[in-house]
């Protein structure tokens, strides 16, 4: 009820919130707001109606306003965010996974609104193998199951700034993107995120704090070091390139140095951690000679053949463990890093953040870690312990390092001269022997 003037003097049931008279409506329309002692009854939930009343605007205008649509001012959506939050107002979980349900299970159509997925090089490069297919895939699929249409967009061959990049994208109406992993740490993007949702793949983008779901890399190759310990393998050693590391945000260099320190000196073995023009089969042959690892987790399968060369049959002799298996289809033991999980939230991510009208560079961002599965493969076996392989003479076991007398620690090792570099996270050996490594 109302009294003359338009103010509300008595709570009106549920059904009169949703079916308020044309009269009602009309006087709700003066401008005078209820005092605080006129709240809606406790006996029932604020509704959409009680806010729209208390505001002057209409219902449509609050929903979209609690769901930070663009299309109300800021203005206008601080003030009903603000009267909302005054008299309580909670959403009804359960009638928000009721819209959420009718909005997914609907009959796909010919028309959805499109996503973007950015990925760096060219469409028909060879480096395409770096994104999983099976991420790329698995992402297209949630994103119809989302109502999304989910687009690729290869920016080499758009050879756009960020700025016009964005200016197509926003264009088309794009709500939201995905930004694939960027091949080395260099790898940047200038978009005018406050457009857009964005959430990212792989290792953190600089400068660009974005959401992010990655792999849990630091336990997966933790995982890898157990499993491959538990077939009695003692000396594991791991073979990757520096790139690599950076896509993981230097998580595998991280797992494996941690789990040296637990080990006992005779079965540490020093990482091969090479620059990309350093990853060579007469570098990767003299890690080995050097350290006689009986297990070698790395990247490159390719190491298989270099150890072939060297007299040592996989996995009759050593074994092998490859970073970034796909389980069931290769057979080559090693960690599996769940892509169709990472592309899959990636995009229900995405989609929250779209439903939320939450775009820009988040204040604090959110990372979703995804479990890495084990793959048993023919590249390793159970095997009888056994003694540690001899060492090279006048080289301790352990990291590596010996006193020059001067105050460095180096070491010459078969003609390529190794050098320690500290970081926070571990030492880690260089290959600077020849220019081109330097």
């Amino acid at each position: 009820m109302t009294d003359q003037s338009g103010v509300r003097v008595a709570p009106r049931s549920g059904r009169e919130c949703q079916t308020s008279s044309a009269s009602d409506r009309l006087k709700g329309q003066t401008g005078v707001r209820s005092s605080n002692s006129e709240l809606p009854s406790p006996d029932r939930a604020v509704c959409l109606q009680d806010i729209a009343d208390r505001a002057n605007v209409s219902r449509a205008t609050v929903s979209l306003a609690l769901r930070n649509d663009a299309s109300i001012s800021q203005v206008t959506r601080a003030r009903i965010q603000e009267i909302a939050d005054f008299l309580g107002y909670r959403p009804n979980a359960l009638v928000a996974a009721l819209m959420t349900y009718q909005r997914t299970a609907k009959p796909a159509r010919k028309t959805h609104t499109t996503l973007a997925m950015l990925l760096r090089h060219s469409r028909h490069g060879a480096w395409r193998t770096q994104v999983s297919k099976r991420l790329l895939q698995a992402a297209a699929d949630r994103a119809e199951q989302h109502g999304y249409r989910l687009e690729q967009f290869w920016l080499d061959d758009l050879d756009l700034s960020g700025a016009r990049l964005s200016e197509v994208l926003y264009s088309r109406g794009i709500p939201g993107v995905i930004v694939a992993p960027l091949p080395g740490v260099s790898g940047r993007l200038q978009l005018d995120w406050s457009r857009f949702s964005a959430v990212s793949v792989g290792a953190p983008l600089p400068g660009v704090p974005l959401h992010r779901v990655h792999a849990n890399c630091l336990d997966g190759v933790r995982e890898a070091l157990r499993r491959l310990g538990s077939l009695g393998y003692q000396r594991i050693g791991l073979a990757l390139k520096a790139s690599d590391d950076s896509q993981a945000d230097g998580n595998w260099s991280a797992g494996y140095f941690s789990k040296q320190q637990q080990l006992g000196q005779q079965h540490r073995v020093p990482m091969f951690l090479a620059r990309d023009h350093c990853w060579t089969e007469s570098n990767f042959c003299r890690w080995y000679e050097r350290w006689q690892p009986d297990a070698v987790l790395g990247t490159d399968p390719g190491a298989i053949e270099w150890l072939g060369r060297l007299g040592q049959r996989v996995p009759e002799d050593i074994g092998f463990a490859q970073i970034s298996v796909e389980s069931g289809k290769q057979n080559c033991t090693g960690i599996d890093l769940n892509a169709a999980g990472v592309g899959k939230s990636a995009v229900d991510l995405l989609v929250d953040l779209i439903r939320r009208n939450e775009r820009g560079l988040p204040a604090s961002r959110q990372t979703v870690l995804l479990e890495t599965v084990w793959a048993e493969g023919g590249t390793t076996r159970a095997k009888l312990a056994r003694g540690v392989p001899g060492l090279r003479s006048g080289v301790k076991a352990g990291l590596g390092f010996e006193d020059e007398g001067d105050g460095s620690r180096s070491k010459v090792v078969t003609g390529v001269n190794w050098r320690a570099e500290s970081s926070n996270r571990s030492a880690v050996l260089w290959p600077l022997a020849s220019s081109s490594c330097r």
